[in-house]
């Protein structure tokens, strides 16, 4: 019995020195690891919250390796003699311009632009971009001036502008779109040009600019447009510029201009018009400069110009063949008018007679080979010194006959 108790006690002790033998052996291999690598970090390597020179703290996150080259090749630029992991968010958002233009760039990812909370400025114009993601733009908060010019991007993500509530100026010319979809710009609450000429977009949405009171220039030039959805300018008082050239409108909405008073150009040359309502410009006031030439008029409403300041009128490449009595007569600061390539044999007697600033008279394509001495009615002024175009050494004359 006492030699099983002793075989006992030994199996006892044979059981607990393993135990104690192992934790050691444990210990060591732990303790000589972390020898063995601290060894191998280099000294220069950063820490999750490394200071650097500048005063700030650079996280895991910074960086900017991972974004589009184009995109990261610019923001080194911008900043000068850094390398693209050295970069901190502060850096990003002392930047205040991003030129990305020509780049060849076709895509971007959603985060190439983030933490430029500062910039005013970024052209992605002459690209190849033909998609943008969704949130592409969401930090540019302080943005003033975005171009999308010259690319392929067929259609806008739903509220990719949504972030940039400070954007003045908007730049989609010859951008690939064939459609907008509605609301594409109702979060542009500053917005004060947009250039959209040059997509085929073909038909507006309902309401696309309601959004936009404080629009002053809008560009739809060959968009591909045959008509204007009703209302389309009504929630656009601050317009002053409407660009609508070579497009297919025959005609536009009854009261289109009603809420744009403080329009002072418009643009529908390379139209399809054959007429226009005696009334069609009675809330344009302020008109400067009317552009109705490449159009199919054949003649004119006699009171369609009822526009004292306006400065410049294209009627030239319309077919023409006559002019009605007082066509002229509202137009007391007229001083350029086009009538070029017109099919007129005669001009109505006295029709520039209420033209006093008249400096540019341009009559070259029709059916007579000089102006009446009636068409300046009872002016006694030296109107044969009218210029027929502007030339820089010497502009012609327009020659007076009786």
């Amino acid at each position: 019995m006492a030699r099983k108790r002793k075989g006992k006690v030994i199996m006892a002790q044979k059981r607990k020195f393993p135990i104690i033998y192992g934790l050691g052996i444990a210990f060591l291999i732990v303790a000589g690891s972390l020898v063995y690598y601290a060894l191998l970090i280099p000294e220069n390597v950063s820490t999750p919250e490394e200071t650097y020179p500048s005063g700030n703290v650079r996280t895991s996150e910074e960086g900017i390796c991972e974004r589009t080259p184009q995109v990261s090749d610019a923001i080194l630029e911008a900043l000068s003699e850094l390398g693209c992991d050295q970069v901190t968010s502060v850096q990003l958002e002392a930047i205040t311009e991003l030129d990305l233009s020509y780049g060849v760039i076709t895509s971007l990812k959603a985060g190439d632009l983030d933490n430029l909370k500062n910039l005013e400025t970024l052209s992605l114009a002459g690209n190849d971009l033909y998609f943008l993601p969704a949130n592409v733009f969401d930090d540019l908060v302080n943005l003033e001036f975005l171009s999308l010019d010259s690319n392929q991007l067929v259609y806008l993500p739903v509220g990719v502008f949504d972030n940039l509530k400070n954007l003045e100026r908007l730049r989609l010319h010859g951008a690939g779109l064939d459609s907008l979809s509605s609301g594409a710009f109702d979060n542009l609450p500053n917005l004060k040009l947009l250039a959209l000429s040059l997509n085929d977009l073909g038909v507006l949405p309902y309401g696309i600019f309601d959004n936009l009171r404080n629009l002053e220039h809008l560009r739809l030039s060959y968009t591909g447009l045959d008509s204007l959805p009703p209302g389309a300018f009504d929630n656009l008082p601050n317009l002053k510029n409407l660009e609508l050239l070579g497009n297919n409108l025959g005609s536009l909405p009854s009261g289109v201009f009603e809420n744009t008073p403080n329009l002072q150009l418009i643009d529908l040359r390379s139209n399809e018009f054959t007429s226009l309502p005696e009334d069609f410009f009675d809330d344009t006031p302020n008109m400067r400069q009317l552009w109705l030439g490449g159009n199919s008029f054949s003649t004119l409403p006699a009171g369609v110009f009822n526009l004292p300041y306006l400065n410049e009128l294209s009627l030239n490449d319309n077919g023409l063949v006559s002019l009605p009595d007082g066509i002229f007569d509202n137009l007391s600061s007229l001083m350029e008018l086009d009538l070029r390539n017109n099919d007129l044999a005669s001009l109505p007697s006295g029709v520039f007679e209420n033209s006093l600033k008249l400096e540019y008279l341009d009559t070259r394509g029709n059916r007579f080979n000089c102006i009446p001495r009636q068409a300046f009615g009872q002016r006694t002024d030296d109107f044969s010194s009218i210029g027929v175009y502007y030339e820089p050494d010497e502009t012609p004359k327009i020659t007076i006959c009786s």
